[in-house]
């Protein structure tokens, strides 16, 4: 679920996002606020966001580790407990101050 969400936020696209989040995340800001703020993050990671690593912090959430140099953005994301599984929030973070 993790590479899929960033495989959108690179590549945004409402039809993708509707099979990947859950009703609520288009509620809670929608698609189109959504898209702006990824093409933001994907410009300000050299123009494509490359995962590093993805950390499980819980069953149902995780953290994506950017490999940008100089870029310390991170993605969290939850899983909503239903089947296929959908990310039910996400959040960017960063860049953290020196």
């Amino acid at each position: 679920v993790g590479r899929r969400l960033v495989e959108l936020l690179n590549a945004w696209d409402d039809g993708r996002a509707e099979a990947l989040f859950t009703d609520n995340v288009a509620l809670d800001e929608p698609y189109e606020r959504r898209r702006a703020a990824a093409a933001e993050l994907v410009h300000a990671c050299g123009g494509r966001l490359d995962v590093e690593r993805i950390e499980a912090t819980t069953a149902a959430a995780g953290t994506v580790v950017f490999a940008h140099p100089g870029s310390s953005h991170t993605l969290t994301f939850q899983i909503a407990p239903i089947r296929p599984a959908r990310v039910q929030l996400y959040e960017v973070k960063g860049p953290a101050s020196p």
